[in-house]
């Protein structure tokens, strides 16, 4: 992970058509290594990122997909799914749904919660088995090794 300082917030309160539900509070937490990136994923494809973390050192992982604007096919968003260091035999498999932004925090969400739980990751296989072209942003947070 390069080593620059990012702060990653996140709000307890949504706005729904009937008044805020949750707090004003906001969940917080700084981290020294960061990797990650916003990636075109194709329709009807796999792609290797190139992107690593230790699992120990983790303390937040966010991750989100949406319909890369680029493209004009009409039709249901595609979920991607997301392999860690392998296609045929991942240590983990996480699906991204399509328009729903997933985030784990340490110290906030439980340990059980966490994505890719299982393993140091040495890189991610996305797939997109849609017909959309789709956007992942993906954005993992940890200390200092």
């Amino acid at each position: 992970m390069p080593n620059y300082g990012f702060n990653y917030v996140r709000k307890n309160s949504v706005p729904t058509p009937y008044g805020t539900v949750g707090g004003d509070a906001t969940e917080q937490i700084f981290c020294q290594r960061n990797a990650g990136g916003q990636y075109s994923i194709k329709a009807g494809t796999t792609v290797l990122l190139n992107i690593s973390w230790v699992r120990a050192l983790t303390r937040g992982i966010f991750l989100s997909s949406k319909k890369d604007p680029a493209d004009t096919t009409t039709g249901s968003l595609p979920n991607l799914t997301l392999k860690s260091n392998s296609n045929s035999s991942p240590a983990d498999t996480v699906t991204a749904i399509a328009g729903i932004g997933q985030q784990w925090m340490s110290g906030v969400d439980p340990a059980a919660n966490m994505l890719f739980p299982s393993a140091d990751v040495t890189q991610v296989y996305v797939t997109n088995a849609g017909l959309i072209d789709m956007l992942l942003t993906i954005a993992v947070g940890g200390d200092p090794s």
